[in-house]
């Protein structure tokens, strides 16, 4: 004979059961792979640093899809600072992949005196890493790392939001209400 609290306490314990499944279950494929469409894989690496001009430096890379590609798949150019606790990618950091061979890339880091740089096929998957330095005497060097570098640790978020102030805009040139 069952006690006679047991029926409603399994009837609760699969109840929650079934909200914790859907509150700590898997995501779904769009949200687990990223902001945006990755491909099903992908190699890379970084080619060569540019010389620094107004406080940015050029960087080049390739990053070459397995086939087959999904359509408008895209990997992002992510920039990790020693200090930071995330890195973050942004919509200007996507680079579509080229059809039927290797995508070349070119962008512009912050000069700094150390970061890291991934191609990230997703926000938690590093395609290819390498580290930046710049040495007081010297241009600017690349050195490829592992893509499990403590350099290029941190958690990747996604920002697609980077308020602009409205056109005209002055912070400065506001008269004081109180004045």
């Amino acid at each position: 004979m069952s006690h006679p609290l047991g029926r409603p306490a399994a009837r609760a314990a699969a109840v929650l059961a079934s909200a914790l499944a859907l509150t700590l279950g898997t995501a779904p494929q769009s949200q687990a792979a990223g902001p945006w469409v990755p491909a099903p894989c992908a190699t890379g690496q970084f080619t060569a640093v540019g010389a620094a001009h107004g406080g940015y430096t050029a960087l080049y890379g390739q990053v070459t899809g397995c086939a087959p590609d999904r359509a408008n798949s895209a990997f992002a150019v992510v920039v990790f600072k020693p200090q930071d606790w995330f890195a973050t990618a942004y919509p200007e950091s996507l680079v579509s992949y080229q059809p039927g061979g290797p995508t070349h890339f070119a962008g512009t880091i912050p000069t700094s005196q150390q970061v890291g740089v991934c191609a990230m096929r997703t926000l938690t998957e590093r395609i290819a890493c390498a580290r930046v330095t710049w040495p007081e005497d010297g241009p600017a060097t690349l050195e490829p790392i592992a893509t499990t570098d403590p350099l290029v640790a941190a958690a990747v978020r996604y920002e697609d939001d980077q308020p602009e102030p409205p056109v005209g805009f002055c912070g400065s040139c506001l008269d004081d209400p109180q004045g």
